[in-house]
């Protein structure tokens, strides 16, 4: 959605440049089989690109698969602004492939009454000091988080503390092949202190189960921070925004792993871990 007018021929460079679906499809093929360089790529894609000519109050609607981008340096001494959206029904929310829910994007409130309401509220950090200890709490016990190393979850649990200025008591993790998440529940209920976690994906997958996880640390007044959204279960609206995100992406019934792309290279991997799991067995 541009904010500028670069509808003009002169205004190519500063516009974005894009190729149709099924030339986009043809191409990333054609590189991915011949190997193609990064200038081997812009050649090519360059001879098929075409100027998006637009202007405030219209938008241009394209895909993951559409080939596009600025394609060459911007020679007109102007920038481009305008504002991506994504726009992808609730029937599709597990094929969004790395866009994850919540992490990538945000779902826009259903009502403008609604967002207005949200917007009035107090700053969040003020809800986050209910003088309890902040446990950090990782794991790959989950379709969506098995391949994530609970390293990078660390690194990313020590930055959101970071800058949200709190501080991390200890941390406490889940061997792998516990699906049942018992040092979790310890946490939510047997503990006095709050959760900092990597993802709402890192959730247990039964919705019966995390439902149940969910509201009684929301009942014993325990935070739990999911850094990866930058979401925090404090209040029934939080819970009501998590659910509502689970349910978008049909976390615990997806066809795929969360953040995982339906694509070629997905089904060649699937197959050759299949194949040498067999062997080994």
């Amino acid at each position: 959605m541009p904010f500028v007018d670069v509808t003009a021929d002169e205004d190519k460079t500063r516009s974005m440049q894009i190729i149709p679906i099924k030339k986009s499809r043809e191409l990333a093929k054609y590189a991915i089989d011949n190997k193609l360089t990064m200038q081997q790529m812009t050649e090519v894609w360059g001879k098929h690109a075409h100027q998006i000519k637009a202007g405030p109050g219209s938008c241009c609607l394209f895909s993951q698969e559409h080939i596009h981008g600025s394609g060459m340096p911007n020679t007109t001494g102007k920038t481009r602004i305008s504002m991506d959206f994504r726009i992808a029904e609730g029937l599709y929310g597990d094929l969004l492939g790395r866009k994850m829910p919540a992490g990538y994007f945000h779902l826009i409130p259903d009502t403008e009454a609604e967002e207005e309401r949200l917007a009035q509220l107090p700053p969040r950090e003020i809800s986050f000091n209910n003088d309890k200890k902040n446990i950090f709490y990782v794991a790959n016990n989950s379709a969506a988080t098995f391949s994530i190393p609970v390293h990078l979850q660390r690194y990313m649990l020590y930055d959101y503390m970071n800058k949200k200025g709190l501080s991390c008591d200890y941390e406490l993790f889940d061997l792998e092949d516990m699906l049942h998440c018992p040092t979790l529940w310890h946490l939510i209920e047997d503990r006095s202190a709050n959760t900092v976690m990597y993802s709402i994906f890192a959730l247990p997958e039964v919705e019966t189960e995390r439902n149940r996880l969910l509201e009684t640390a929301l009942r014993r007044g325990n935070i739990i921070h999911f850094v990866n959204e930058d979401l925090q279960l404090v209040n029934q609206d939080d819970l009501k925004t998590i659910k509502q995100y689970l349910e978008f992406s049909k976390y615990g019934r997806s066809r795929l792993p969360i953040g995982l792309p339906l694509s070629d290279t997905t089904k060649a991997f699937f197959n050759k871990w299949s194949t040498s799991l067999a062997e080994y067995q």
